[in-house]
């Protein structure tokens, strides 16, 4: 919400600025509101505002699938799958690295 009224300020304070008491005048009213309006745009882009309600992002899981993985422990296969459950459970992506993803 911050991004935003600083964006509003400032496209108010470019048009008070640029146009003056010439601003209250019924033909330059218009012209005054665009200029507003462009300026609160550009602010709002700059300072990153939000353009909606934000949604929670699934997680994104990364497994390891070197051999260094599963040979360093004992069981190392039902470590992987215990892995792949944990993964699966917590939803989202999974993204695999590693040197045997080839």
């Amino acid at each position: 919400m911050l991004p935003w009224l600083i964006a509003i300020a400032a496209g108010l304070v470019a048009v008070l600025v640029q146009y003056g008491r010439a601003v209250l005048a019924p033909r330059m009213a218009p012209l005054a509101a665009l200029r507003a309006l462009a300026v609160t745009l550009v602010v709002a882009l700059l300072a990153g505002a939000p353009a909606g309600r934000a949604h929670p992002q699934p997680p994104l899981v990364a497994l390891d699938a070197s051999e260094s993985f599963t040979r360093a422990r004992v069981g190392g296969d039902a470590c992987w799958r215990t892995a792949l459950d944990s993964a699966s459970r917590a939803g989202g992506p999974r993204v695999r690295f590693g040197e045997t993803i080839r």
